[in-house]
């Protein structure tokens, strides 16, 4: 962000709270200006697999400090929802209480990364999927709520780093993306990407860009 002259970032997106994914949110919000900041909203109840949701879960001291650091700060906390931002449409798909108009809520009956934040990000007749770590259950959640034309992508951030309990064929052949990255580590400890997302996306002829092999990978997508 630096090196393109950037200091002020105006919507920043936390897909769920596991530190690969809201690690480095603290530095961000130290280091730059953030107007807004969105967080899928915590459930009433435990997240499946939970015991409790007392202050010693490492998760939700973490986000406590998230979100102690933004108010310090002057970032507004939002509720996820549908809008337009110089020219760029932002949908927010999952995780949604309503097949309509989606303000984005965790679910209580989903682990923490089928409960990430699913955004399409829309602008000059193209689209970009971000998925966050979702898997099987919010997969076909969101392939069966949404309508295809909401999925339709030209870029794929592929779901949980490539794992063998995501990126499923119906995902893929709904979304049809032209190309799918994948955000994972250097010789990473959970062998990520998995073989079976990896030959799915070679037989459906979709090409793949790793992070792992290219570094970081930049999108640009020109006005006309």
């Amino acid at each position: 962000l630096r090196r393109h002259g950037h200091r002020r970032i105006d919507l920043l997106i936390v897909s769920h709270r596991h530190p690969d994914h809201m690690g480095g949110v603290l530095s961000l919000l130290q280091q730059f200006q953030v107007d807004v900041l969105w967080l899928a909203r915590p459930p009433a109840v435990p997240y499946a697999g939970s015991d409790d949701r007392d202050e010693t879960d490492p998760l939700a001291q973490a986000e406590a400090e998230v979100l102690k650091q933004a108010r310090q700060r002057g970032t507004l906390v939002a509720v996820p929802h549908a809008l337009t931002w110089s020219g760029v449409q932002i949908d927010v798909l999952s995780p949604c209480s309503s097949t309509k108009r989606c303000r984005a809520q965790a679910r209580s009956d989903w682990h923490e990364n089928d409960n990430s934040l699913v955004v399409a990000l829309r602008y000059a007749g193209r689209s970009v999927l971000m998925t966050g770590d979702i898997e099987a259950d919010a997969e076909a959640t969101l392939c069966q709520q949404q309508p295809p034309a909401s999925l339709r992508a030209e870029v794929l951030k592929l779901p949980h780093h490539g794992s063998r309990t995501s990126s499923s064929l119906a995902l893929l052949q709904a979304v049809r993306p032209q190309v799918a990255i994948a955000s994972l580590g250097r010789h990473n400890r959970f062998g990520f990407p998995h073989p079976e997302p990896v030959s799915r996306l070679r037989r459906l002829q979709i090409p793949l860009l790793r992070t792992d092999q290219l570094g970081a990978i930049q999108i640009e997508i020109p006005a006309d």
